[in-house]
């Protein structure tokens, strides 16, 4: 009786067989769209961007902010008041965090006028908490755009064009590390004052560097994969490799290499696949 011929699965039937769960909800998809898709299914991220958003909003609105000039205060030689260096956008909050107020409660203490309290002087400490955070969400922002335009630049340059370039870059980047951080805004925070732009500027120019060796290594990574012929292997004409890209959902994925072993059956009347058969569910390896 004739053995039925036993034909192996095609490439793109393995390569859909071994994609996970997750993988095949994203077939497809964007990058953006798997980016977006998964932060609004975490609710931690969602709430968290809430509270974000709350903050800066109270923020930005309740004593308002200042556009321009240094920020700095100065005294109005005409009126003799004290008066911002900039352009004054006033905000709902009736207190200046600048001003000082008389004292409504012994020592300064909370009250229906000053919920947060006042100070020595009397300036209300509620208008000063806002101000403290607008100029902490401003340095924040500056930083983590410069190190993040800088840091992708400088790695992408290192990781794909290497040489001499690579190590003259990355030589420049141990230089920077080294450079502490905290000391470093401490002493310019003293120099610079109140312009929280300035002092965003200088310590975003020098908080690139880890994101800059995270993008030199994927670069080098994704250069050296580009770079490697893959062509089947041959280990004693028994083992065959084919290599598989997922389908259009997960192009992004990494790519997927299957290791297909086909033992040769005993008593096989004709050579090739005829009389071969497929190996059990542990020869198939990623």
């Amino acid at each position: 009786m004739a053995r039925k011929k036993i034909t192996p699965p095609r490439t793109e039937q393995l390569a859909l067989s071994e994609l996970t769960i997750e993988q095949r909800q994203i077939e497809g998809l964007s990058l953006s769209t798997i980016v977006r898709r998964r932060f609004f299914q975490h609710k931690a991220a969602v709430t968290s961007m809430i509270v974000l958003a709350l903050i800066v909003l109270l923020a930005f609105t309740s004593v308002g902010t200042i556009i321009g000039g240094t920020g700095r205060l100065a005294a109005d030689t005409a009126s003799g008041e004290i008066i911002l260096d900039g352009l004054r956008i006033s905000g709902w909050w009736p207190y200046d965090w600048y001003r000082n107020y008389p004292l409504t409660t012994p020592g300064g203490l909370p009250s229906w006028e000053h919920p947060f309290g006042q100070d020595s002087l009397g300036k209300d400490i509620f208008a000063r908490v806002m101000r403290g955070i607008q100029q902490s969400l401003t340095v924040v922002a500056l930083i983590g755009f410069l190190a993040t335009v800088i840091g992708v630049l400088i790695g992408s340059i290192a990781g794909f064009i290497r040489g001499w370039l690579d190590n003259l870059l990355m030589r420049m980047t141990d230089v920077i590390i080294i450079v502490p951080g905290l000391i470093l805004g401490a002493v310019l925070g003293r120099t610079i004052g109140g312009n929280a732009i300035s002092l965003g500027i200088l310590l975003g120019l020098v908080s690139w560097t880890g994101l800059a060796r995270l993008v030199r290594g994927d670069g080098r990574a994704a250069s050296r994969s580009q770079r490697r012929p893959w062509a089947p292997e041959q280990s004693g004409g028994a083992a065959q490799t084919t290599t598989a890209r997922t389908l259009a959902g997960t192009r992004d994925l990494d790519e997927i290499r299957c290791e297909r072993r086909l033992a040769p059956a005993h008593g096989a009347d004709e050579p090739g696949l005829a009389g071969s058969r497929i190996g059990s569910a542990h020869d198939w390896t990623i």
